[in-house]
């Protein structure tokens, strides 16, 4: 998995920064219910991404002023752009697998 580096992503026409962090897994355990292990179904998937950005927005020093909802809002037209950030998070580094 990618830690401790700050991407720039982007999703339809918004640009995110995304960080994996202690801070990210912890959010996404709270705001989920879930461990971090399990990051499997499309909420999971959603919540872990909203997680990540909202820990790079504050790495970069940027606000980031969404409700996991109005994040949702954002990003819904462009799932698979999203759903290919989540895989590349999750890949160990070197690896690329990309959804579609």
């Amino acid at each position: 998995m990618k830690q401790l580096k700050t991407y720039k992503v982007r999703v339809g026409d918004k640009d995110f920064y995304v960080r994996f962090t202690t801070r990210a897994m912890i959010a996404y355990e709270e705001l989920s219910g879930k461990s971090i292990s399990d990051v499997g179904d499309v909420q999971s998937q959603m919540m872990f991404f909203y997680c990540t950005a909202k820990a790079g927005a504050k790495s970069e020093g940027k606000e980031f002023g969404y409700t996991f909802e109005e994040f949702l809002d954002a990003i819904d037209d462009h799932y698979m752009d999203a759903a290919n950030v989540i895989i590349d998070l999750l890949q160990p580094d070197g690896e690329k697998k990309k959804v579609m």
